[in-house]
C-alpha cells in the first residue's frame, strides 16, 4: 500500500497541495483560491484563518477520495515569505496578515536606515531594510494599534509557519524565510537582538530557527480533529516558497539560475556563500538555508504575471476566467508584429521592489501615435515586463548563465517567453507542470528526511522520469545595439517616473 508525503504551498492567490509518493509522483492535486484585501497600493492583507481553512478543506477532500490518513508519513509546507502576522498568547491573530507587498511602512523603513545606516544594516543582515521588512511593519503596527500591541506575544513571519503552528502548537521558521525579514544575522545564525531591543521589541516574539527538514512537532490532538491527519504525524519545518521552488526546479549547483513567473515573481541565481560585499543597487536578497554552503541571490518582482493578466484584458479576458484561451488569442494577434522603436511600456502597475524600489505605481505607455495598433501595444506590454527582468538580470550579474529555467503560470505564454529570451539573450528551459515545482521540492526535502531517497538530486532525477520533456526556447538573432539603446531608454524613463510626486 502506498505511503505519502502531504505537501502544501500557500501562495498569494491560492493554496496548492498534493500527496507525493516515494517516486516523486504527485497525486490528488488540489488548489483553493485565497482572498487578498487591498489593491497593492495601500494595505495588502490576508486572513490567516483562510490558510488553515484551505489546508483543512484539502485534507478533507483527500479522505473523501479514499486516502487513508494513516498512510501520510509526514506533512511539509512552503509559502509566501516576509509576512507580518501578530498573535496573542493563545496564538489568535490580532490583525490580518500583512503581506510582503504591503509598502505602508515606508517612513519607518527610511527612519531605521537613517538611524542605523543602510550600509551597516546590509553588512549585518546581508539584505536590504525596506518597507516590506518586518521591523518597519512592527513599528508601524504598534503606532497604529497600540491597544492590540499590548497583547502581542508572537510574530509569525510566513504563511506556512502559521499553519505549522496550528498543526503542532509550536512557533518556528526556516532560515530562507528569516533571510527576508531584515532581522536575521546570517553570520551569527541568529536574530538581530540589538536591533529588536533598540525599538523596544523582545526576542521572545520571534520563532525558533530550524532546518527545512527538521521536525517542528507532531500533529496535535486538536489539529487531528480539525484536519483528519493522524495525531502525532510528523510536521517538518519546510521553507519559504523561493526555497521550495529552487529545490523543485533542480537549481542545485553554482551559477544555476531560474525565473519564477507567478502573480508576482523572482529571478534567482545560486552562488557559493561568500563574504558580503557592498550593498548592491536595487533590492537584491540573499537567501540562506536552502543548500548548505550556497546562497540564493534573488531579485523579487511585484509586477510579473499580474502584468500579463492585465495585458490579456486587451484581448477580452475577464478576472476569474481561465487564461489558456486568451494566451492563444494574444499569441495569434502579435504573430509577425514588432514593437516600434518609439513605443515603450513601463510595467510598474503596482509598487515595485526590483529592479528599482517604487513605493507607488509608476506604469506608463510612451510613444503612442495614431498609427499604433492594439497588437503593438500588447507586444509592448510583454516587452516592458521583459525589459524589467533584463534589468534584474543585470543587477544579479547573470552574464555566466547560459540556460535559464522557467517555472510558474506565466510560462504558459509563449509570446512573453519569446520576449524574455530575446531581451535577456539567454536560452529558456521551460519546465512542464511549472506550478507544481514547489510541491516537488518539498517532497524531495521530506523524502530525504524519511530516508526514502539518498539525496534531493536522486529524488528529483526519479521524479523527472515521470515528467513530459522540457521545452528549450533560444533567443532570436537581433541587432543588440538597437536593443541595448531601448533598454537604456527604458531605465531612463523608469528613473524619471520614479521622481514624480
Amino acid at each position: 500500500m502506498a505511503f505519502y508525503i502531504a505537501t502544501f504551498d500557500i501562495g498569494t492567490t491560492e493554496v496548492k497541495a498534493a500527496l507525493a509518493d516515494r517516486d516523486g509522483g504527485l497525486h490528488f492535486q488540489r488548489s483553493i483560491a485565497l482572498e487578498t484585501y487591498g489593491d497593492g497600493n495601500g494595505p495588502v492583507e490576508q486572513d490567516a484563518g483562510d490558510w488553515y481553512d484551505a489546508v483543512q478543506r484539502i485534507a478533507s477532500s483527500w479522505w473523501q477520495s479514499g486516502v487513508d490518513a494513516r498512510r501520510v508519513s509526514a506533512i511539509v509546507l512552503s509559502g509566501q515569505m516576509q509576512n507580518f502576522l501578530p498573535l496573542d498568547q493563545d496564538h489568535e491573530p490580532l490583525h490580518r496578515a500583512v503581506l510582503y507587498s504591503d509598502k505602508r511602512p515606508l517612513k519607518e523603513a527610511e527612519e531605521i536606515n537613517a538611524r542605523h545606516g543602510a550600509d551597516n544594516l546590509w553588512s549585518a543582515l546581508e539584505n536590504p531594510m525596506t518597507a516590506a521588512s518586518i521591523l518597519p511593519k512592527l513599528v508601524f503596527w504598534r503606532a497604529s494599534f497600540p491597544q492590540a500591541f499590548g497583547r502581542l506575544r508572537h510574530v509569525v513571519l510566513g504563511a506556512k509557519d502559521y499553519v505549522v503552528l496550528r498543526l503542532t502548537g509550536r512557533h518556528a521558521t526556516d532560515r530562507t524565510n528569516a533571510s527576508t525579514t531584515g532581522l536575521y544575522r546570517p553570520k551569527d545564525d541568529a536574530w538581530h537582538v540589538e536591533l529588536l531591543a533598540d525599538y523596544g521589541f523582545s526576542l521572545d516574539l520571534m520563532p525558533r530557527l530550524l532546518e527545512p527538514g527538521e521536525q517542528v512537532g507532531g500533529v496535535s490532538a486538536l489539529a487531528a480533529r480539525q484536519t483528519g491527519f493522524v495525531s502525532g504525524t510528523p510536521v517538518l519545518c519546510g521553507l519559504g516558497d523561493a526555497g521550495a521552488a529552487t529545490l523543485g526546479v533542480g537549481v542545485l549547483d553554482d551559477e544555476d539560475a531560474y525565473l519564477h513567473l507567478g502573480t508576482t515573481g523572482w529571478l534567482a541565481r545560486l552562488t557559493q556563500t561568500d563574504p558580503v560585499g557592498d550593498m548592491p543597487v536595487g533590492t537584491i536578497f540573499r537567501l540562506a538555508g536552502i543548500i548548505a554552503g550556497k546562497t540564493l541571490q534573488v531579485a523579487p518582482v511585484l509586477n510579473a504575471g499580474n502584468i500579463l493578466q492585465w495585458a490579456l484584458t486587451l484581448v477580452g479576458h475577464r478576472p476569474g476566467e481561465d487564461c489558456a484561451e486568451y494566451f492563444h488569442m494574444a499569441a495569434a494577434e502579435v504573430q509577425g508584429v514588432t514593437v516600434p522603436d518609439g513605443l515603450l511600456f513601463v510595467p510598474y502597475l503596482h509598487a515595485e521592489r526590483c529592479p528599482v524600489e517604487l513605493p507607488a505605481p509608476r506604469g506608463a505607455l510612451l510613444g503612442v501615435t495614431g498609427a499604433t495598433t492594439r497588437a503593438q501595444i500588447l507586444l509592448a506590454v510583454l516587452e516592458g515586463a521583459a525589459l524589467s527582468l533584463r534589468w534584474c538580470a543585470e543587477l544579479l550579474g547573470m552574464e555566466k548563465v547560459g540556460l535559464l529555467k522557467v517555472v510558474g503560470g506565466g510560462a504558459r505564454s509563449e509570446a512573453w517567453l519569446r520576449m524574455i529570451a530575446d531581451n535577456l539573450n539567454v536560452s529558456l528551459l521551460v519546465k512542464p507542470d511549472a506550478h507544481l515545482h514547489p510541491l516537488r521540492g518539498l517532497a524531495a526535502l521530506a523524502a530525504v528526511e524519511l530516508e526514502w531517497s539518498h539525496s534531493i538530486q536522486d529524488f528529483l532525477r526519479e521524479a523527472d522520469l515521470r515528467e513530459p520533456a522540457s521545452n528549450i526556447l533560444h533567443p532570436q538573432p537581433c541587432d543588440e545595439g538597437r536593443r541595448r539603446r531601448k533598454f537604456e531608454r527604458f531605465k531612463q524613463c523608469v528613473e524619471t517616473l520614479g521622481r514624480l510626486d
